[in-house]
């Protein structure tokens, strides 16, 4: 991977525009190696005239460096290249304050909700079977898994309802995020941690362990 250790993860601006040109350039590129709203796969940028593919890195390792950037809020610079990922930025470190406080993350809408709920399911998917997923697919897999320590499981199945639709009762779904979302945070920074660990990936356990620290401080 070298070269590419210090290289910037996330969406080009135009983002559509420049894979429909990549592809037309490097055919045999998979489109799935694209980061996507119902899609975590994720984009290296490589090149300035067109985003590259995640083949280098492995979609775990990608992913893990990715969860740091948009939901560890560990970017000081937005590097230009790099665009929002709908109401999300690379850098962004509202995401802590958020995650900590159920009726500030309720009134950002359904999408910001739901994305900080799922997203960390969506990683311990890819995690687990090698395979980037859909919500679906992800959820499926975690509500499925008979691991007594994994957490959270109502409120992840409750975040499949609120994708579309705002909870009907605030309050509630304000109690259901603050038993379960850090929890929740905290399984998935745990196993992150150790694969990265065994992996090798010293810097990013490291990381993951330092923003274990921040969010439970």
């Amino acid at each position: 991977m070298q070269g590419s250790q210090h290289r910037r993860l996330g969406v080009p601006v135009d983002a559509e525009h420049e894979l429909d040109a990549h592809g037309r350039q490097h055919p045999r590129h998979p489109r799935t190696h694209v980061l996507r709203d119902n899609q975590i796969n994720v984009v290296v940028r490589q090149e300035s005239n067109h985003p590259s593919v995640v083949g280098t890195l492995g979609p775990h390792v990608a992913g893990a460096a990715f969860a740091l950037d948009f939901l560890a809020g560990e970017q000081d610079v937005h590097a230009p290249g790099l665009a929002r990922l709908g109401s999300m930025a690379p850098g962004d470190d509202s995401v802590t304050q958020q995650l900590r406080d159920p009726a500030l993350l309720v009134a950002q809408g359904p999408r910001r909700l739901t994305k900080l709920v799922l997203f960390p399911v969506r990683f311990l998917f890819t995690a687990e079977t090698g395979q980037v997923g859909t919500n679906a697919l992800a959820v499926e897999h975690f509500l499925a898994d008979v691991d007594a320590g994994a957490p959270a499981k109502e409120l992840v199945a409750a975040a499949m309802g609120w994708r579309f639709t705002a909870p009907e009762d605030a309050p509630e779904a304000e109690a259901l995020l603050g038993r379960g979302l850090i929890p929740l945070y905290r399984y998935f920074i745990e196993d992150h941690l150790e694969r990265l660990a065994s992996m090798g990936q010293t810097d990013l356990a490291d990381r993951y362990e330092k923003w274990q620290a921040r969010l439970l401080a």
